[in-house]
């Protein structure tokens, strides 16, 4: 197959045939906005969102910026708002249910996913049980 037919295979189709890494940030996209409008494909709607939006931009843009954006309504724009949350909530995943903490590396891991694009400053208070372990409360 050469890689001009490759390019105009769907992005579904491509990652049944190449892989989900073979894909360009436009065309991950594209399969979490799933249909297009009646002017622009899934395809072109995601490369119009990545020339407002780098990725960074992109995963703490609230559903309200991402609604304005041509052929992302409330529904879509949840869907991707939830990708990145998902993303945020697996670097900290851990198999135990309670994270430990034994230095501040372990702080740094727990808590940078959500503080990395704060803009002010934040005050946060850790709450630990006696086994050094964060307290759900």
């Amino acid at each position: 197959m050469n890689e001009s037919y490759e390019y105009l295979q769907s992005p579904r189709m491509r990652i049944e045939t190449k892989g989900v890494q073979a894909l360009s940030d436009g065309e991950l996209l594209a399969t979490l906005i799933n249909s297009g409008t009646k002017n622009n494909s899934a395809l072109s709607i995601g490369h119009n969102i990545l020339k407002k939006f780098d990725l960074r931009k992109l995963s703490v843009a609230s559903v309200k910026e991402l609604s304005d954006i041509p052929g992302i309504k409330g529904a879509k724009a949840a869907q991707i708002a939830a990708c990145f949350e998902i993303s945020r909530r697996l670097e900290n995943y851990q198999a135990e249910p309670k994270y430990k903490i034994s230095g501040p590396e372990d702080v740094y891991r727990r808590l940078y996913p959500y503080m990395r694009e704060n803009k002010r400053e934040s005050f946060i208070e850790l709450c630990l049980d006696t086994n050094s372990r964060f307290f759900e409360t």
